[in-house]
C-alpha cells in the first residue's frame, strides 16, 4: 500500500527446484539473480505479476469491467470474470466484423474491411491474452489495458507452498 499503486503483487517463486520469480521478467537469468538478491525497496512495473499474494484497488476491477463488459458482474453485482482466460475481446471484435458484413451487399470493399478487421482482432487478442497463459497473466493484461500497470514489490518476499515452502533460498536458476 505504501507504494501508492493500484495493482501490486508480492515476490514469490515457482514451486520447483529451478522455480523462477513469478512475474513477467522473472524467467530472465539476470532478473532472477536480482530478485534472489533481495529484498529491495522497489515496486517494479512488470507485464504481469503472480496473483498468489496481490493487492488490487477496487478501481482495477471496475475499470476492467468498463474495458471488457463481457467479463463484468451482473446487474445484481455478483459474478465477474476478471481472471478468466477466455478471449472476450476477440468475441467483441468478431461481432463487429460480422455486423459490418451483414450491413449490406458483399462488395470487395466489405470483404477487404472484414479481412482487415479479423487480422487486427487476432493480433490484439494474442497480445492481450496469449493462449495457454495462466489466469494471473490474463488478469494483469486486462488490468494494463484498462490503465493499471502491474507491479511486483521486490521487498515483500513470500514463500510458495508446495512439497516445501519455495523461495529465493531453495530455488535456483536452471544451469
Amino acid at each position: 500500500m505504501s507504494h501508492g499503486k493500484t495493482l501490486v503483487g508480492a515476490l514469490y517463486f515457482a514451486r520447483h527446484k529451478h522455480g523462477p520469480p513469478v512475474y513477467g521478467e522473472g524467467a530472465l537469468p539476470e532478473e532472477a539473480r536480482y530478485a534472489r538478491s533481495g529484498p529491495h525497496d522497489l515496486a517494479k512495473p512488470t507485464r504481469w505479476v503472480g496473483t498468489g499474494c496481490l493487492l488490487s484497488h477496487r478501481s482495477v476491477f471496475e475499470d476492467i469491467e468498463k474495458r471488457f463488459p463481457r467479463l463484468a458482474r451482473g446487474a445484481d453485482k455478483k459474478g465477474g470474470n476478471w481472471f478468466t482466460s477466455t478471449e472476450a475481446s476477440l468475441l467483441q471484435r468478431v461481432e463487429a466484423v460480422y455486423a459490418g458484413l451483414s450491413s449490406g451487399p458483399l462488395t470487395g470493399d466489405h470483404a477487404y474491411k472484414a479481412l482487415t478487421g479479423l487480422t487486427e482482432a487476432l493480433a490484439a487478442a494474442k497480445a492481450e491474452n496469449p493462449l495457454g497463459c495462466g489466469e494471473d497473466v490474463s488478469f494483469c493484461s486486462r488490468a494494463a489495458a484498462a490503465g493499471h500497470v502491474p507491479h511486483v514489490d521486490m521487498g515483500l518476499i513470500c514463500g510458495h507452498l508446495g512439497n516445501c515452502v519455495y523461495g529465493p533460498g531453495n530455488t535456483s536458476i536452471k544451469p
